[in-house]
């Protein structure tokens, strides 16, 4: 592991540079091979040309030359002109150094060899006319000998001309084959550059992609995950950062349900006295009570249970990460009958706001954990009274239906406004409609019955109802269903 951190680049910007040079690299050498290869064509072409051109040039000469040194030496047999003998001579003497230049530049050996043997005979014929008296039979046979070598010129001169052809031969097979080399090369090229992209992508967004997860977590509240993050050295501190964050509000977050579970502990007690003692009154065990003092009692009383129902909320809060995670008391559960044994509980406070309860539930059973079932139900149908009008409506559905066994219940309130719906299910989070009253609620119900049913492997969420008030839908996996409605 330590020599692995050891290759690890310090920096993201020195990941990103690093990255950035190994995508350009094989580019880099891509062009300098090409730019090698178009030059070694284009030199290649160059010479090629020159020589073909100086080759033609030089066979055009050696018939020039020949036919020149048979005018001069004709003419000096007739007149006796010492200049045509002195231009014979000159024109001798260029043609010998025609053929060496040629023989520089030319490359076939059955080419060379003809002007070798151009060279030597056009010597022996110069020997032999400046070897013996020039108004001889012998001189006028000897001067026959230049046309012979004028076919051989002009052999030599037609070959010069046939290797320009077989030159751009030559060039097209080398553009042909540098063609397929840059063709290749690109073809290996192309798949290294995109793997070392993507490879340094990879490197790249996965810490990135881990910071970014982390901090997703951080902000769901989700703090019992270790956070890890892989890359360089700097991203990985950031990480470490992070992890001690995630402890420290893990830490804050114990404190605080450590505190809450205290002080609601502690505020069970007195209040238990409070209610039964409300009760007490209510019952008139130490005396009749007048109209005036009845309506305070009961005034009493009912604050007494709506403080109950706070703390326990407040214990239920302090039990939340324990939900999901302690072992569940599965048993069957008759969700119709629970349904109407919540509506039971209700019916009190449901009566004294003039609201009417309308439930279409089948005998559906189901394998689950009683008490958090009815957490679920308890909490959206405390809501459901506590934001209903006066004289309105509260309907509660039990079935089955596509996603699985549906729980719902809708009201006929003020709705949840769209801009407190994603947060609606967070603890003690309470929107911008508040039911009055003297004491308020404490923004834990859904995030309670949404832990519920994460419990059982369901859901909880808001439906779009073009009917007013506030619909929501618990969804239970239909694996829980034991029984169904006949």
């Amino acid at each position: 592991m330590p020599a692995i951190r050891s290759i690890r680049p310090r920096s993201f910007l020195t990941l990103v540079f690093v990255g950035f040079l190994a995508v350009a690299l094989p580019l880099l050498v891509a062009i300098l091979f090409a730019s090698l290869q178009v030059e070694r064509l284009a030199s290649q072409s160059e010479r090629a040309v020159y020589r073909t051109v100086q080759l033609t040039h030089g066979g055009r000469n050696l018939v020039e030359e020949l036919t020149g040194m048979e005018r001069n030496m004709r003419q000096y047999l007739v007149l006796k002109d010492e200049a045509r003998l002195a231009a014979y001579d000159k024109t001798h003497a260029e043609l010998q150094g025609t053929v060496t230049y040629m023989l520089a530049l030319e490359e076939d050996p059955p080419a060379r060899q003809r002007l070798y043997e151009l060279a030597e005979r056009e010597r022996r014929l110069f020997e032999t006319l400046r070897g013996q008296r020039l108004d001889t039979a012998a001189s006028e046979a000897a001067v026959a000998e230049f046309v012979p070598l004028a076919e051989l010129a002009r052999q030599i001169l037609s070959e010069a001309n046939a290797s320009v052809g077989q030159g751009v031969e030559v060039l097209r097979q080398m553009a042909g084959q540098s063609q397929r080399f840059l063709v290749w090369q690109a073809a290996a090229l192309v798949p290294l550059v995109v793997g070392l992209a993507a490879l340094f992508l990879f490197l790249i967004a996965r810490p990135l992609g881990q910071l970014d997860h982390a901090i997703r977590l951080l902000g769901d509240g989700e703090l019992y995950t270790p956070i890890q993050v892989r890359g360089p050295q700097d991203l990985e501190t950031l990480g470490e950062r992070l992890e001690w964050l995630r402890t420290r509000l893990l830490e804050l977050e114990e404190e605080k349900k450590s505190f809450l579970r205290h002080v609601s502990h502690e505020l069970k007690t007195p209040l238990t006295a409070l209610r039964e003692g409300a009760e007490l009154l209510a019952e008139q065990v130490v005396g009749p009570l007048t109209e005036e003092q009845r309506e305070v009692t009961d005034i009493l009383h009912n604050n007494a249970l709506r403080l109950q129902k706070l703390i326990e909320d407040l214990l239920a809060f302090s039990r939340m990460p324990d939900v999901r995670s302690a072992e569940m008391r599965r048993e069957p559960v008759r969700l119709d009958q629970l349904a109407r044994s919540v509506v039971t509980d209700h019916r009190v406070g449901a009566l004294a706001r003039g609201l009417r309860f309308r439930l279409s539930v089948d005998p559906i059973t189901v394998q689950g954990d009683r008490a958090r079932l009815r957490a679920i139900l308890d909490n959206l149908v405390s809501n459901a009274v506590k934001y209903s009008p006066r004289s309105g409506k509260i309907d509660i559905r039990v079935g089955e239906d596509t996603d699985g066994v549906a729980l719902e219940v809708h009201d006929e309130g003020p709705g949840i406004p769209p801009e407190d719906r994603p947060r609606v299910f967070d603890a003690f989070y309470q929107g911008r409609n508040q039911p009055g009253g003297p004491v308020q609620g404490t923004g834990l119900g859904l995030a309670i019955a949404r832990e519920c049913a994460i419990a059982h492997g369901g859901e909880i969420r808001i439906i779009d109802d073009p009917a007013p008030g506030t619909h929501l839908r618990v969804t239970l996996p239909s694996a829980l269903v034991t029984a169904r409605a006949p």
